[in-house]
């Protein structure tokens, strides 16, 4: 038996609740990467501005900070989904 949803108003679709989960997952990563997007692309016209306004912007290694995380993803049993990250960022 399928379950189907039913709409605010009382109109049930013959979509199944786990065809609309993987609607809304794939409808978030793309507005996640439609924003991720549009920063990079004005991210100097950004930092400009904020600049202009009186922040400070200091560039920083990383490596340290990425040293120290990484017991994190061990300790929270996400190895698997840091290798999973970790492709999609081509690493």
């Amino acid at each position: 038996m399928s379950e189907s949803i039913r709409t605010p108003g009382g109109w049930e679709s013959g979509c199944r609740k786990e065809e609309y989960q993987q609607i809304l997952i794939e409808e978030s990563i793309r507005a996640g990467d439609f924003t991720t997007n549009k920063l990079l692309a004005n991210l100097k016209e950004l930092e400009d501005k904020m600049i202009a306004e009186g922040a400070v912007i200091n560039d920083v290694d990383l490596a340290p900070f990425k040293e120290r995380t990484e017991a994190v993803y061990t300790k929270l049993n996400y190895e698997e989904l840091r290798q999973e990250v970790n492709k999609v960022l081509g690493k």
